[in-house]
C-alpha cells in the first residue's frame, strides 16, 4: 500500500510541474524575427531559443548561425534569486543574474570579469506569442549600445 501511495504522490507532483510549465508564458521555443528587431550589425540573425523550467528558475539554450555561416550554441541555467550563475559558450560575459518581477517579465544583468557587461529585460506579450528581449550592452566597448530582439513562439 505505501508504494502505491508514493507512486501516486510522485505522479501528481510530476503532472503538477508539467502543468505549471505549460502555463508559464516565458517557457517554450522562440525564433528571432530579425525584420522586426533592432539589432547591431554583428548580431546573429538565425536564432532559436528554448526556455525550460527548472525549480525556481530557467534553463535557456540558444542555437544560431553566425556571420560566417557557422553554427553556434550556448546556454545557461539560473534561478530567479538575484544570485550570479555561470554561463558557458558565451565569450562576452561569464555570469548572469536574473529576477522575475512577474510572470511575463525577467530582468537581469550579465558580468564579465566582475564588471557589468549587459543589462537585460525580457517581456512576453499578454497573448503569450511574442518575446521582446531588450539589452543595454556596456562591454565590450565596441559592442556597446541597445538592441531589441523580437522572438515569436514556435
Amino acid at each position: 500500500m505505501p508504494r502505491t501511495l508514493y507512486a501516486a504522490v510522485l505522479a501528481c507532483l510530476v503532472c503538477a510541474g508539467w502543468a505549471a510549465a505549460q502555463d508559464d508564458p516565458m517557457m517554450g521555443t522562440w525564433k528571432l524575427n530579425a525584420a522586426k528587431s533592432k539589432l547591431p550589425p554583428e548580431r546573429q540573425r538565425n536564432i532559436v531559443r528554448k526556455h525550460e523550467p527548472i525549480p525556481g528558475g530557467i534553463r535557456v539554450s540558444w542555437e544560431g548561425i553566425d556571420s560566417n555561416g557557422q553554427p553556434t550554441r550556448w546556454g545557461f541555467e539560473a534561478k530567479f534569486d538575484g544570485k550570479e550563475y555561470p554561463s558557458t559558450g558565451e565569450s562576452s560575459w561569464d555570469t548572469l543574474t536574473l529576477e522575475r518581477p512577474d510572470r511575463y517579465t525577467i530582468v537581469g544583468r550579465s558580468k564579465k570579469d566582475g564588471k557589468v557587461a549587459v543589462e537585460l529585460r525580457w517581456e512576453v506579450s499578454q497573448d503569450g506569442q511574442t518575446l521582446t528581449r531588450r539589452q543595454q550592452r556596456f562591454s565590450p566597448p565596441e559592442q556597446a549600445g541597445t538592441s531589441i530582439e523580437i522572438f515569436e513562439r514556435q
